[in-house]
């Protein structure tokens, strides 16, 4: 059975509105093609390359399949003449002042509180919140952040497994100057911005109950207070630093193929070491002779 939603919704639906006023910026051109995807992926969100071709492949599998023939009638739609970028500014407000009119009465219309509204457009919510001298750890130890760059490994932790995991740097954006606070946890110090996500123990307790039970939440810095708790990590994983490789001379008789070595150490390299060492090996001990190992 089909249903017509608009009949559905009443008559003085809230949201059925549009802002004449509202300018945005697009895409040259409308429906998908290459230029498009690069258009939006390098002009306007400024990706690293490998974002740029997972978008190139994901067109290709879009263009291979088929119109889904389950559901709503789709094939009133003109794909093509979609632009399928829009962007309501060149950059994020940092004050609250100079969002335009008309982002603010459509928070009003759709009945968002003035709190969530600021988040919500974008004032204060950008991460660009450590400052420069902020110790970080990576896989060659520790590091202030202005000193790494793209294709370091940093650690970061990782909320679906709870654990700190190595993670690879994309990219790194100066954002310019900012008002900077500094921060004591325990014997710890950390300058940062007020827009600094800390994973904080919050309390959850229902009304009336004197026990407190705590659940975990990110908030900013100018959500917090003196006295508030805030993950500390206590140690990250060790991943070691790579060391270069010195190929073993080997003998005519001992490599009649060629015999690949890896000219550095890496952590596939190091774990069939492992197994190579640990679960045992033969031993060419003399003429006629052979021991295993473990």
């Amino acid at each position: 059975m089909t249903v017509d939603v608009r009949k559905e919704l009443p008559d003085n639906y809230k949201f059925g509105w549009e802002d004449k006023d509202a300018v945005y910026r697009n895409v040259k051109k409308k429906g998908l093609s290459e230029d498009v995807v690069r258009e939006i992926s390098q002009d306007y969100k400024h990706e690293p390359d490998w974002m740029y071709q997972r978008r190139l492949k994901a067109l290709k599998h879009y263009r291979a399949r088929s119109m889904p023939t389950w559901g709503a009638d789709l094939s009133g739609i003109d794909f093509e003449d979609i632009y399928y970028y829009l962007k309501a500014s060149d950059s994020s407000k940092k004050d609250w002042n100079d969002v335009p009119a008309y982002v603010k009465s459509t928070f009003d219309k759709l009945g968002i509180p003035e709190a969530e509204q600021k988040y919500l457009s974008g004032v204060g919510a950008q991460y660009d919140c450590l400052h420069e001298d902020t110790l970080v750890h990576t896989s060659d130890g520790l590091k202030p952040i202005k000193a790494v760059e793209s294709g370091d490994i940093i650690f970061s932790y990782d909320e679906s497994i709870e654990e700190i995991r190595p993670a690879r740097v994309e990219a790194r954006v100066p954002k310019g100057p900012k008002q900077v606070f500094e921060v004591k946890v325990g014997t710890r110090r950390v300058r940062v911005t007020e827009n600094h996500p800390f994973l904080a123990l919050v309390d959850a307790r229902r009304p009336g109950r004197v026990r407190r039970r705590y659940r975990r939440d990110w908030r900013y810095l100018s959500d917090l207070k003196v006295g508030d708790l805030v993950a500390v990590a206590r140690r990250t994983p060790d991943v070691g630093l790579s060391q270069v490789v010195k190929a073993p001379e080997l003998k005519p008789h001992h490599a009649r193929k060629p015999v690949f070595f890896p000219s550095a150490t890496n952590a596939d390299f190091m774990w069939w070491s492992g197994v190579y060492i640990g679960d045992g090996y033969l031993h060419d001990s003399g003429p006629g002779k052979k021991n295993v190992e473990f």
